[in-house]
């Protein structure tokens, strides 16, 4: 089976993320690489903070 990162498409091979030239054949699973995880994190904190921002705003306004 193939482990593709669902972000950036690269592929992992033997523990390394690197960039592929040919589509996988077969069966192929999706996750994040390190790099592409680290990003989504970010933004998830990101919006986290937003919506506790708006919440707390919509709060005071009421």
């Amino acid at each position: 089976m193939t482990i593709q990162c669902c972000m950036c498409h690269k592929i992992e091979v033997a523990g390394e993320w690197t960039q592929s030239a040919t589509t996988p054949n077969g069966l192929v699973s999706h996750t994040y690489c390190p790099v592409c995880y680290s990003r989504a994190q970010v933004a998830i904190r990101t919006e986290q903070a937003r919506a506790r921002a708006r919440h707390e705003l919509n709060l005071v306004g009421a």
